[in-house]
């Protein structure tokens, strides 16, 4: 029979009793709830890829799919599955293959890894984690992101690693000690902030142990940063806390500056990194327009949250190149780029209402007012070439 894969049939067996991993979940039917697959799919996708396992019990026994070795059955599981990747966002097109063991037939959706950092089902990002496909919280879409798009900007001809991964930390806590403090406090971003407070608490302890740093005063310096981002990550929210909370982020970014005076700015920058700030400062201005123009053709779509999720991820890398001591960024438009990144931010936590278009509307303009700013910028950035 033609529409057998071989090969995979002869695979199956052992896929099925090697059990569920990071890349093998079972199904034993297709899911009563469409959008149930269409989750595993964008996870996988996000995660590297993976092969999802029609006609399989938890426990690796095969049942098959009913009547597959009919052609329209066949035909019309394809096509379903097919019209279920529609609502995967960015498109994800996974490979259909048929096998057979102890005459049962299995449908083996084979998803690749996704050249996008993210895939949305109804405008949420999912991932793979080890068994499980779930949504992924605001912390691991920024890092997929974040590591998707990041340009080299390390301090020009410093080969201190120490330096490169310090001024990587700081320029985050900068970036949150100048997001506006309401929208700062609202959930995800809160859980997202204390997420990275924790983290980078942890870097800078790696850091001061490091045998160049351990006994100098970068180690003491490192160490009380750790312990004011400790207060960050711990904190204890309670009605009316949020002038408490602003206090402490606020300790944090006026440490964080100190550091970046002291051990970050003194340093140049290589041509190399002014040259991928540059290139992504130009390219984010292209992406802007292009998202938000999409995005009024069409206010009342999918568009404007996608816009509104890509524009924060653009904004926080902005407001990060605007705490570099790049050249390229002199005077007023290191503050232009700032201001960009922290409205695109902001941008992305609004909340869409049904208030008859209106809160669509006002976050359209204000993306393409972010765009034509930006687009200042990358004309001014392109005349110093």
């Amino acid at each position: 029979m033609t529409w057998i894969d071989h090969d995979l049939s002869g695979q199956l067996l052992t896929l099925c009793q090697s059990g569920e991993s990071q890349k093998l979940d079972y199904k034993q039917e297709m899911p009563a709830q469409a959008r149930d697959l269409a989750k595993a799919i964008a996870a996988f996708a996000t995660s590297g890829g993976g092969l999802i396992l029609l006609g399989v019990r938890d426990d690796g026994s095969t049942v098959g799919m009913p009547n597959a070795d009919q052609p329209g059955v066949r035909d019309a599981l394809s096509q379903r599955i097919a019209g279920i990747c529609k609502a995967i966002d960015p498109p994800v097109r996974p490979r259909l293959r048929w096998a057979v063991a102890n005459d049962q037939v299995v449908l083996a959706v084979d998803v690749p890894a996704g050249s996008e950092p993210m895939y949305y089902v109804d405008h949420k990002p999912y991932l793979r984690h080890e068994t499980t496909c779930r949504p992924a919280k605001p912390s691991e879409v920024y890092a997929a992101v974040k590591a998707h798009t990041q340009e080299p900007a390390d301090s020009g001809g410093n080969t201190n690693a120490t330096l490169t991964r310090l001024a990587g930390v700081l320029v985050t806590l900068l970036r949150w000690a100048h997001t506006d403090s309401d929208a700062r406090n609202l959930k995800p971003w809160v859980d997202e902030w204390e997420w990275d407070a924790k983290n980078a608490a942890g870097t800078l302890r790696d850091l001061a142990i490091e045998e160049s740093v351990n006994g100098t005063e970068l180690e003491a310096e490192l160490r009380t940063l750790a312990e004011a981002l400790d207060e960050v990550a711990n904190f204890t929210h309670t009605l009316g806390s949020g002038r408490d909370f602003d206090e402490v982020t606020e300790h944090v970014g006026r440490i964080a500056q100190e550091m970046v005076d002291k051990r970050i700015s003194p340093v140049p920058f290589s041509a190399e990194a002014e040259g991928s700030i540059r290139q992504a400062i130009l390219k984010y201005s292209r992406k802007l327009k292009d998202l938000w123009a999409r995005a009024e053709q069409a206010p009342f779509t999918n568009q404007v949250p996608q816009a509104q999720t890509e524009s924060g991820e653009m904004g926080r890398r902005l407001v990060e190149f605007s705490f570099y001591g790049v050249t390229l960024l002199e005077g007023q438009l290191r503050e232009q780029v700032r201001e960009v990144g922290l409205r695109l931010f902001e941008i992305e936590t609004r909340t869409m209402y049904c208030d008859g278009g209106d809160s669509q509307r006002r976050a359209i303009a204000e993306g393409l007012a972010c765009s034509a700013l930006l687009s200042d910028v990358a004309a001014s950035i392109e005349k110093t070439q």
